[in-house]
């Protein structure tokens, strides 16, 4: 792209070149008119060759400036994100051993209900046997008199 460029630019600089001096009869004149607009014509292409590479020199290094700049801050931001980052996972952490504890206390109080409401079960049994024996110990008493 650069070489077309620069060869367009080139011959027109060189054909416009060669009609000033056609215009002003300078080239006319000289014996070697051919070597001349040979010699322009190179002369003009190492000045805009050299024109041509310091802009891209500059170009580059402005690009460079700005490539570093942006990865820079972009570092800056992935390492703060990152940071965020581990101070929520540890907040999290944090959460899930508090659930997992309260978990584990709601199971030992479930647990110990169950055995409680096994004890008392058994206890109304029991009440209930000693009851039926009253009754009926009361009935055979009753029943007899």
């Amino acid at each position: 792209m650069w070489s077309n460029l620069k060869q367009k630019i080139s011959d027109e600089l060189s054909a416009r070149v060669i009609k000033i001096l056609i215009d002003l009869g300078i080239l006319n004149n000289i014996p070697g008119k051919r070597s001349l607009h040979d010699q322009i014509s190179t002369e003009l292409n190492d000045k805009f060759d050299t024109c041509i590479s310091d802009i891209n020199s500059i170009f580059t290094e402005k690009l460079d400036r700005i490539n570093n700049d942006l990865n820079n801050k972009l570092t800056a931001k992935a390492e703060k994100n990152k940071a965020r980052d581990d101070d929520f996972t540890k907040e999290m952490q944090k959460i899930f051993s508090m659930i997992s504890t309260v978990t584990e206390r709601l199971d030992r109080i479930e647990e110990a209900c169950h055995n409680d409401f096994g004890n008392i079960s058994s206890e109304f049994t029991s009440i209930k046997a000693s009851i039926e024996i009253l009754q009926n110990d009361l009935a055979q008493r009753y029943a007899v008199v």
